[in-house]
Protein backbone atom coordinates (compact mmCIF):
# COMPACT_ATOMS: atom_id res chain seq x y z
CA UNK A 1 0.00 0.00 0.00
CA UNK A 2 1.42 3.40 -0.93
CA UNK A 3 2.20 5.92 1.81
CA UNK A 4 -0.39 8.30 0.34
CA UNK A 5 -3.06 5.59 0.33
CA UNK A 6 -2.15 4.53 3.88
CA UNK A 7 -2.53 8.14 5.05
CA UNK A 8 -5.93 8.37 3.38
CA UNK A 9 -7.08 5.14 5.01
CA UNK A 10 -5.93 6.28 8.46
CA UNK A 11 -7.42 9.76 8.12
CA UNK A 12 -10.73 8.16 7.09
CA UNK A 13 -10.60 5.75 10.03
CA UNK A 14 -9.79 8.55 12.45
CA UNK A 15 -12.66 10.64 11.08
CA UNK A 16 -15.02 7.70 11.50
CA UNK A 17 -13.87 7.21 15.07
CA UNK A 18 -14.49 10.89 15.81
CA UNK A 19 -18.06 10.55 14.58
CA UNK A 20 -18.67 7.43 16.66
CA UNK A 21 -16.92 8.61 19.81
CA UNK A 22 -17.78 12.28 19.54
CA UNK A 23 -15.44 15.05 18.56
CA UNK A 24 -13.03 16.11 21.23
CA UNK A 25 -9.42 16.51 22.10
CA UNK A 26 -7.39 13.36 22.54
CA UNK A 27 -5.69 13.17 25.89
CA UNK A 28 -2.70 11.41 27.36
CA UNK A 29 -3.21 7.83 28.42
CA UNK A 30 -1.38 6.98 31.64
CA UNK A 31 -3.28 3.66 31.75
CA UNK A 32 -2.09 2.35 28.38
CA UNK A 33 0.02 -0.80 28.57
CA UNK A 34 3.78 -0.62 28.13
CA UNK A 35 4.98 -1.49 24.63
CA UNK A 36 8.05 -3.68 24.17
CA UNK A 37 9.44 -7.11 24.94
CA UNK A 38 7.58 -8.58 27.92
CA UNK A 39 4.71 -6.16 27.30
CA UNK A 40 2.49 -5.42 24.28
CA UNK A 41 4.34 -6.63 21.18
CA UNK A 42 1.72 -6.42 18.43
CA UNK A 43 -1.28 -4.53 17.17
CA UNK A 44 -2.26 -0.89 16.96
CA UNK A 45 -0.07 0.29 19.89
CA UNK A 46 3.05 -1.03 18.14
CA UNK A 47 1.94 0.35 14.77
CA UNK A 48 1.46 3.78 16.34
CA UNK A 49 4.92 3.73 17.91
CA UNK A 50 6.47 2.59 14.62
CA UNK A 51 4.69 5.33 12.64
CA UNK A 52 5.66 8.10 15.05
CA UNK A 53 9.26 6.88 15.39
CA UNK A 54 9.62 6.97 11.60
CA UNK A 55 8.31 10.54 11.63
CA UNK A 56 10.66 11.56 14.44
CA UNK A 57 13.67 9.91 12.79
CA UNK A 58 12.94 11.91 9.65
CA UNK A 59 13.11 15.18 11.62
CA UNK A 60 16.86 14.80 12.34
CA UNK A 61 16.75 15.21 16.09
CA UNK A 62 20.09 15.61 17.88
CA UNK A 63 22.06 12.58 18.95
CA UNK A 64 23.12 9.48 17.09
CA UNK A 65 22.04 9.01 13.46
CA UNK A 66 18.59 7.46 13.15
CA UNK A 67 18.27 3.83 12.11
CA UNK A 68 16.57 2.90 8.84
CA UNK A 69 12.83 3.50 8.69
CA UNK A 70 10.69 0.81 10.27
CA UNK A 71 8.30 -1.42 8.38
CA UNK A 72 4.83 -0.66 9.69
CA UNK A 73 4.10 -4.30 10.49
CA UNK A 74 2.54 -3.79 13.94
CA UNK A 75 5.05 -6.24 15.41
CA UNK A 76 7.59 -5.26 18.05
CA UNK A 77 10.81 -6.88 16.90
CA UNK A 78 14.53 -6.05 16.89
CA UNK A 79 14.19 -3.10 14.48
CA UNK A 80 11.47 -1.44 16.57
CA UNK A 81 13.43 -2.13 19.76
CA UNK A 82 16.53 -0.51 18.21
CA UNK A 83 14.53 2.52 17.09
CA UNK A 84 13.12 2.97 20.62
CA UNK A 85 16.67 2.75 22.02
CA UNK A 86 17.75 5.33 19.43
CA UNK A 87 14.95 7.69 20.51
CA UNK A 88 15.81 7.28 24.19
CA UNK A 89 19.49 7.96 23.46
CA UNK A 90 18.70 10.95 21.22
CA UNK A 91 16.41 12.46 23.87
CA UNK A 92 19.04 12.07 26.58
CA UNK A 93 21.63 13.59 24.23
CA UNK A 94 19.42 16.60 23.55
CA UNK A 95 18.62 17.20 27.22
CA UNK A 96 22.25 16.74 28.29
CA UNK A 97 21.25 14.43 31.15
CA UNK A 98 19.78 10.96 31.36
CA UNK A 99 16.05 11.49 31.62
CA UNK A 100 14.92 8.30 29.91
CA UNK A 101 16.03 4.79 30.71
CA UNK A 102 17.64 3.37 27.58
CA UNK A 103 15.82 0.05 27.81
CA UNK A 104 13.85 -0.24 24.56
CA UNK A 105 10.49 -0.17 26.39
CA UNK A 106 7.80 2.41 25.70
CA UNK A 107 6.41 3.33 29.08
CA UNK A 108 4.91 6.67 30.15
CA UNK A 109 8.21 8.61 30.01
CA UNK A 110 9.27 7.38 26.57
CA UNK A 111 5.68 7.48 25.30
CA UNK A 112 5.35 11.11 26.39
CA UNK A 113 8.51 12.00 24.44
CA UNK A 114 7.29 10.13 21.35
CA UNK A 115 3.95 11.92 21.46
CA UNK A 116 5.60 15.28 22.10
CA UNK A 117 8.20 14.95 19.33
CA UNK A 118 5.57 13.71 16.86
CA UNK A 119 3.22 16.58 17.69
CA UNK A 120 3.02 17.82 14.10
CA UNK A 121 2.25 14.39 12.76
CA UNK A 122 -1.42 13.69 12.06
CA UNK A 123 -1.12 10.18 13.53
CA UNK A 124 -0.42 11.60 16.98
CA UNK A 125 -4.02 12.30 18.02
CA UNK A 126 -5.20 8.89 16.85
CA UNK A 127 -2.35 7.16 18.68
CA UNK A 128 -2.69 8.89 22.06
CA UNK A 129 -5.16 6.24 23.16
CA UNK A 130 -2.63 3.45 22.55
CA UNK A 131 0.69 4.89 23.73
CA UNK A 132 1.41 5.13 27.47
CA UNK A 133 2.14 8.67 28.60
CA UNK A 134 1.80 10.98 31.55
CA UNK A 135 -1.51 12.73 32.11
Amino acid sequence: MSNKKAKSVLVGAAAGMALVLGAGTASANPGAAYIGYGHVTSGTPVWCVQQMLNYIAGQRHPGPPAPAALNLDSSFGPATYNMVVWLQTAYNSQSGVTRLDVDGDVGPATGSVILSWAQRDYYQDYCKAYVPSYS
